[in-house]
């Protein structure tokens, strides 16, 4: 279960919900937040008080909770309690609170669905296969296991933030909520479906489903196969005029082809079979088991022809054996710049709603709300959260010595309250790595700030500081998003100097009684504001509503939880087309304000529409850079860089991209707090780009830089040390100066060989993904030996690594087919060199049989080096 927004809601806002925050619940469940509330069902943040863990609690409403309604409760726990997958949602308890309550205690996850995603573009191919292979292997093992989905659609799969979809778990199956346990189908579930609901979603529904015929778990493989179509097409294979023509058209229509709903666009051959083959009206000339699929899907993304007549039935087997795809490397340098401008347009087109700052030890950019969905709304949906900030925290105050000593290692986040004054700011003069600072209720003023002047700080809490009023010194500070001056003491001037911050996001002025109604319009100049708490009981109805009006892509709480544009957006959505919303939205904002950050948002969303010529596109691309230069918002350049990066590759502009990939980079760095999983995300892709293009200097450099960061926040992101750490290494290793990288590669194989052991998250039956512990240990073993000058430790790594690889059973993902003969070829070489053919062949004849087992494009040059190398050695003098 995912958080709408990341910030939570303060449950004292929400009047109908049954917990308090902090409230114990079972005894072990304290409450964090609210995360969103349906019709039937609300879901908590809670953190297991035992553990420490955070997770996602579902309970029922009291005015809800009828008979038919508890025992759907219970068959969605029931049913996903009964799987255990990385990409599927993992329910770790269910039960009856105290009161009664029904309770499902939920994984805790941060992502999109992939609803949200397609509302604002269509997949690419390279995107959608990685995917779909992972919803392919949790839905086969719901399958194996019983449970029928029954409401597979956009919604319902979601796809973790910060994580490269190829990732295996990075993708998660949700709402198991009307699914059907195989093994109850003849009792208690199947009663729950006799009240005459026609269960599922319309656009996703199989035939036999649409005539209410019964299911059985071929019924989810066709919806699927509608999401599959609806993601790389952009529209679902049957959209009627509603929901009754829809289910019509599923029974009788004939299905279009890829092609063809796409308007001409070209798809690879295997994929229309595969697609065909999910979505035959006929069950039985459907695909009988995901896992087969997932296996087709795989070798059509290797390369390798998919040959399984789909007209005929395919045989059910138990558990199929199949063998995982590569879950990580796409041998494409342009997927490092899909991946980035990806997540760049997600975060152009999202809607720019409540962004919270909270005094926490970090301040992540938060997720805004999303719009809803064309034909069926969210079972749980979330609103718009209230600023909450209550100031510093005690336990991380900070004495002036430890200020000092932070400093000097280069430390981004401060945290203290009470003794600060102006003198306790000249630490930070000419200090350059400052990006968070929390001084609460101290004695500092506004003239201390400018000590702050060469910094880039990005976060400041100052709530409680009485002697800061017209902030005219902070509003100098031209990085600052997240601004908290709660119960401070600032003036009419102050939001006057404030609004001129061209990257100001988040502002709470809130418990400030000197503001005046006049003094608050001043905040309508702003550029980049998003979520302004004011203060309560103050202003009147008129001044509010004309300031939402002069501000409409501003959220300003209490008195409102959503902006003008938000409303808009969820009003507008699926009833225009796309191109039409956002040229009403980009006109509505710049009414107002023609350089409002949202202005730049929607140019990139109408530069994104395939219905716009490429001249429009790049004309709409343009506004939004000047746009966004004019108003000097070098974030939303980071975003528009990216974006243009990918664009200028699709044109074969290749040195333009390369320009605007490392320009929307150095952005980044300077615009995102560097403990953010997002900017590690973005660095570890940006090295992969610059090392695919033959810039393995770059690669290193950005590697170094990745790892000062995790030097900087050393309690965040850790698990990308090994990475950065194997980039340098090998890239030194590539550049011929492999002695320079051996530090770091054996500070990586350090660290794999501790977690070795690690537990593997993926089903027991599907061997070898990316994740397996054990085979990220193994290529860490090849990488060192790569770099190690002395031949016998480097015999010992290699075989340490063969003897491992062959126990795994010689798993292909992570290229670890191509490590294993790579090292085979060493180890040849040095045995040679110590003149004993005898073992050299015997490595070379190893490597030649791995090779012939090989699946890559590339099989047969390495088959005729390892053939043509052996010859030479067998007829070589003695």
């Amino acid at each position: 279960m995912t958080d709408p927004d990341p910030t939570n809601q303060p449950l004292r806002a929400q009047s109908s919900v049954s917990f308090h925050q902090d409230q114990i619940l079972g005894g072990r469940y304290r409450v964090v937040s609210l995360l969103g509330q349906g019709g039937m069902g609300v879901v908590y943040k809670v953190e297991q008080i035992f553990l420490g863990k955070e997770l996602a609690l579902k309970t029922i409403q009291k005015s809800e909770q009828t008979d038919i309604a508890l025992r759907r409760f219970e068959a969605e726990a029931r049913a996903v309690f009964s799987v255990n997958h990385p990409n599927i949602i993992a329910v770790h308890d269910f039960g009856l609170l105290d009161d009664q309550t029904p309770f499902m205690a939920m994984e805790f996850v941060d992502g999109k669905t992939l609803g949200q995603i397609l509302k604002t573009r269509q997949l690419s191919v390279d995107e959608a296969v990685p995917l779909f292979i992972q919803v392919c292997f949790g839905l086969a093992h719901a399958h194996e296991n019983g449970v029928v989905h029954r409401d597979i659609k956009p919604n319902n799969i979601m796809l973790l933030n910060n994580t490269d979809w190829g990732t295996e778990g990075s993708v998660k199956i949700l709402d198991f909520g009307i699914a059907k346990l195989a093994q109850h189908e003849g009792g208690e579930i199947q009663a729950l479906t006799r009240t005459g609901e026609i269960f599922g979603s319309p656009l996703y529904m199989s035939p036999e489903q649409c005539l209410g015929g019964k299911l059985d778990h071929r019924s989810d493989i066709y919806s699927l196969g509608c999401v599959i179509f609806e993601a790389l097409t952009g529209t679902p294979p049957f959209v009627g005029e509603n929901a009754m023509t829809t289910m019509m058209m599923h029974q009788r229509e004939t299905t279009p082809t890829l092609k063809e709903a796409s308007l001409g666009q070209e798809f690879p051959p295997a994929l229309e079979q595969i697609v065909r083959g999910m979505l035959a009206k006929n069950p039985d000339e459907r695909y009988q088991n995901l896992g087969y699929a997932a296996h087709d899907l795989a070798d059509m993304k290797r390369g390798v022809k998919v040959e399984r007549n789909l007209a005929v039935t395919v045989p059910r087997p138990v558990k199929p054996d199949i063998t995982p795809p590569d879950m990580v490397k796409i041998q494409k340098s342009s997927f490092y710049l899909i991946l980035l401008s990806t997540a760049a347009f997600c975060a152009i087109l999202t809607a720019s709603a409540m962004l919270v700052l909270r005094p926490t030890k970090s301040a992540p950019i938060p997720s805004p709300p999303q719009t809803a969905e064309q034909i069926d709304k969210e079972k749980v949906e979330g609103t718009a959260p209230l600023m909450d900030i209550d100031g510093g925290i005690a336990s991380q105050d900070l004495t002036l010595d430890q200020m000092q000593k932070k400093i000097e290692r280069h430390e981004g986040e401060f945290f203290t309250s009470k003794f600060p004054t102006d003198k306790t700011l000249e630490l930070f003069k000419d200090y350059e790595d400052l990006q968070h600072l929390e001084l609460t209720n101290c004695g500092v003023s506004d003239a201390g700030f400018k000590n702050l002047n060469k910094s880039k700080v990005l976060n400041l809490v100052l709530a409680g500081d009485k002697n800061i009023r017209a902030a005219g010194e902070i509003s100098k500070l031209m990085y600052l998003q997240r601004l908290n001056l709660k119960d401070s003491n600032i003036t009419d001037e102050a939001l006057t100097n404030l609004a001129k911050l061209p990257m100001l996001e988040q502002l709470d002025i809130s418990g400030n009684n000197n503001l005046t109604e006049k003094g608050l319009m001043a905040l309508t100049s702003s550029n980049s504001l998003h979520a302004v708490t004011l203060p309560t009981e103050k202003f009147s109805r008129k001044t509010l509503s004309a300031l939402r009006e002069r501000l409409p892509q501003c959220v300003f709480a209490p008195y409102f939880d959503k902006s003008k544009v938000q409303e808009l957006e969820l009003n507008l959505n699926g009833k225009n087309d796309p191109s039409k919303t956002y040229e009403y939205l980009y006109d509505l904002v710049t009414k107002e304000n023609p350089l409002c950050r949202d202005a730049a948002r929607y140019s990139i969303g109408l530069a994104n529409q395939g219905t716009q010529s490429m001249q429009r596109r790049e004309e709409y691309v343009k506004r939004a850079e000047t746009i966004s230069e004019k108003s000097n918002d070098l974030k939303q350049l980071a975003d528009i860089f990216s974006y243009k990066a990918q664009r200028d590759q699709f044109l074969n502009r290749a040195q333009e991209s390369l320009d605007d990939f490392e320009r929307g980079l150095n952005l980044a760095i300077d615009t995102q707090m560097h403990n953010e999983p997002e900017l590690m995300q973005r660095l570890f892709s940006a090295t992969n780009y610059f090392s695919d293009h033959g810039d393995l200097a770059k690669a290193i450099m950005y590697s170094k830089l990745g790892e000062r960061f995790l030097e900087q926040y050393p309690e965040r992101n850790q698990n990308y040390l090994p990475k950065f750490d194997e980039k340098i290494g090998w890239s030194y290793y590539q550049l011929g100066q492999a002695p320079k990288g051996a530090s770091y590669l054996e500070r990586q194989l350090e660290y794999w060989r501790a977690h070795q052991n690690d537990p593997i998250k993926n089903d027991p039956d599907i061997k070898g993904l990316v994740n397996n512990p054990k085979n990220l240990y193994a290529r860490a073993l090849i990488e060192r030996g790569h770099s190690e000058l002395d031949t016998k430790k480097s015999k010992a790594l290699y075989d340490e690594a063969l003897q491992l690889l062959e126990s795994l059973h010689m798993p292909e993902d992570i290229n670890l087919n191509e490590h294993y003969c790579d090292a085979c070829n060493h180890m040849a070489d040095i045995y040679w060199a110590e003149s004993n053919r005898a073992e050299s062949l015997t490595y070379l004849r190893r490597g030649l049989a791995a090779v012939k087992q090989m699946k890559h494009s590339d099989a047969n040059n390495r088959i005729k080096f390892f053939t043509d190398k052996i010859n030479a050695q067998e007829n070589s003098p003695k």
